[in-house]
C-alpha cells in the first residue's frame, strides 16, 4: 500500500490544512496527491526530501507567532482567569508595596515623628531646637582683666555695663576685698538673653562669681538659693544679691553683704 492510495476526507485535510492554507468547502474523499481547484488540478509531492514535517502558525499582526502567546485559562463562567501578581520577598504584592511619601524636603515622612495633639485635639507644631552658639563664638564684652577669675554679673538695660554710681560702689567694696578691677570681669548681662551660665564659666573660668540682681534660674544654674547664700556649686562659688541700687532702699544691704564677703575671701 503506497501514499497514492490513501484517502481522506474534507474534514480530515482541514485538520492537516489550516483554512489559512487551504479552504476545501465541501469537497469529498479524493487522492491526497490531486486537488482540483476550480479548473485546475492542485497537485501534492510526498516524496521524502518535500515531505513537510511540522506546520508553522500563522504570525499575529504584531509579527509574532501566536504560540508564543498561551492563552490565559477560562474560569468556569468563562471569563478569563487574570495571572497572580509577583509576590515579593516579604510576602507582599507590588501593589501592596506602595512608596512611603516624601516630605518637600527630600526625607521620608515614616521618619518624622507625629506632632503632638493639645488638650483639645488640635495638632501642635512642633518648634525646632533653637541652636546653641559656642561660648567662644560669643562677642563677649567685659569691663576689667579677669586676673583672678572673680566674675561680677550685672544686668541694665540702658547702660554699656553698669551706672556709674554702682560702678563706684563696686570699686570701693573691691579695695576693701584687697581686689581691683584689674582682677576682676564685669558683664552686663542684658546684652546676652541666650547665654547660660555653663557659657560664661567656660569662657571665663570664674571661681568666685557674683550675681547682682539676676536670679540663679534666669541664670541658668541647675539650682536655686536665697540672697545672701554662699553656694558652692561645680567648682565655682556663688553669691546671689538683690540689684546693687537696692542698697540705697535697704540699710541692711552691706552688711549682709560684707558678711559673706569676709567668708568668700577669708579677710
Amino acid at each position: 500500500m503506497g501514499l497514492n492510495d490513501i484517502r481522506l476526507s474534507a474534514s480530515s485535510l482541514v485538520d492537516l490544512y489550516p483554512s489559512s492554507l487551504v479552504n476545501l468547502g465541501d469537497v469529498p474523499a479524493i487522492h491526497l496527491d490531486a486537488l482540483p481547484v476550480g479548473d485546475e488540478l492542485l497537485t501534492f509531492d510526498f516524496s521524502e526530501e518535500n515531505r513537510p514535517t511540522a506546520f508553522i502558525a500563522a504570525p499575529s499582526p504584531e509579527g509574532k507567532s501566536n504560540q508564543s502567546q498561551p492563552q490565559a485559562p477560562l474560569s468556569p463562567e468563562g471569563k478569563t482567569k487574570q495571572q497572580p501578581e509577583p509576590v515579593s520577598p516579604e510576602g507582599k504584592t507590588k501593589q501592596q508595596q506602595q512608596p512611603e511619601p516624601v516630605s518637600p524636603e527630600g526625607k521620608s515622612n515614616q521618619s518624622l515623628p507625629p506632632a503632638p495633639a493639645s488638650p483639645e485635639g488640635k495638632i501642635v507644631p512642633r518648634t525646632p531646637p533653637t541652636a546653641t552658639v559656642p561660648s567662644e563664638s560669643i562677642p563677649w564684652k567685659f569691663l576689667g582683666n579677669n586676673k583672678k577669675q572673680v566674675l561680677i554679673v550685672v544686668s541694665y538695660e540702658g547702660a554699656a555695663y553698669l551706672p556709674d554710681e554702682e560702678l563706684s560702689f563696686l570699686t570701693k567694696m573691691l579695695g576693701a576685698c584687697k581686689l581691683s578691677l584689674d582682677d576682676v570681669a564685669i558683664v552686663n548681662s542684658a546684652f546676652y538673653p541666650a547665654a547660660r551660665s555653663s557659657d560664661y564659666l567656660r569662657f571665663f573660668r570664674s571661681k568666685v562669681l557674683f550675681l547682682f540682681g539676676p536670679d540663679p534660674a534666669s541664670f541658668g544654674l541647675p539650682l536655686s538659693f536665697p540672697h545672701y547664700q554662699v553656694q558652692s556649686f561645680a567648682g565655682t562659688t556663688f553669691l546671689y544679691t538683690p540689684a546693687l541700687e537696692e542698697r540705697l532702699r535697704d540699710e541692711l544691704f552691706k552688711s549682709k553683704l560684707w558678711v559673706c564677703l569676709k567668708r568668700i575671701f577669708n579677710l
